[in-house]
């Protein structure tokens, strides 16, 4: 095989060949034979001595094709190029053997309260348990009690009692007819009113209250504007076996109480309560 250069000189000189050929043909003047040959045999480039131009020859026939060049040097590696699109998912591998299983997880929280079950059965009765202890002995029914009344029309000075004429039941509580102390006879809390009815003439205002042993309870007050015709008060006193008690007017002036159609003219009830 020829070398790189052996094939460059052999190209010239068959160019240079088909090119004389080609001007021995037009004009016919010239004779290089000898020469040229002697040239092409001592591989030396031949330079014709100039003459007119003549026309452009015919191509001439295509070359013999050169031998493969030796492969160059590999280039420098090109910029990355887009990522292409998203392929279509492949069909699902089988599936691979059971793995070990994990450890045990936390605890989770509560979950809420679900709805309350339907209601069972009734279990069957037990047996009677033993007699608890007997309780303590609860308060009295019924304690001490009065209702004491005055069925006249009387005027009562300031400072003084009203005196009853009438004692309608009495339990425990004692009173003298026409007088006016009450005296308890058991210690104990009792329910108490008092109701007076005042003559519809009256032009003082009325003013009444309990005492107690003499003494006033102001708590036991009630006030009747002037012109009321009655003064009640209701509520309840702590009492101690003995206490002497009294309806009082305190007005600071004297009132006329009266009796309507039978009715007393002053009342007063007491019931223990406790």
């Amino acid at each position: 095989m020829l070398n790189m250069r052996s094939q460059a000189t052999f190209k010239i000189l068959f160019f240079i060949l088909i090119q004389y050929s080609s001007f021995l043909i037009c004009h016919n003047r010239y004779n290089y034979n000898d020469v040229i040959l002697a040239q092409i045999r001592s591989k030396q480039s031949i330079t014709p001595p100039s003459g007119k131009r003549g026309p452009q020859g015919n191509i001439g026939p295509r070359g013999f094709r050169g031998m493969k060049g030796e492969t160059g040097a590999t280039g420098a590696t090109g910029a990355t190029g887009a990522t292409g699109s998203t392929g279509s998912t492949g069909s699902t591998g089988a599936s691979g053997s059971t793995g070990s299983t994990g450890a045990t997880g936390a605890t989770g929280s509560t979950g809420s309260t679900g709805a309350t079950g339907a209601t069972g059965s009734t279990g069957a009765i037990g047996s009677t348990g033993a007699t608890g202890a007997t309780g303590a002995t609860g308060p009295v029914a019924r304690g001490d009690y009065a209702y004491i009344y005055d069925t006249t029309s009387s005027t009562i000075t300031s400072n003084n009692n009203v005196a009853f004429n009438t004692n309608g039941h009495l339990s425990g509580i004692t009173h003298t007819t026409s007088s006016s102390d009450i005296t308890i006879a058991t210690t104990g809390l009792y329910l108490i009113n008092y109701t007076v009815q005042i003559a519809s003439l009256e032009l003082s205002a009325s003013l009444f209250e309990i005492s107690v042993n003499g003494t006033g309870d102001t708590a036991t007050a009630n006030h009747s504007a002037a012109g009321d015709t009655k003064s009640i008060w209701t509520g309840v006193m702590s009492l101690t076996a003995g206490d002497v008690i009294a309806l009082k007017n305190i007005s600071g002036t004297s009132i006329s109480t009266t009796s309507y159609s039978s009715a007393p003219s002053v009342t007063i009830t007491l019931i223990q309560i406790a």
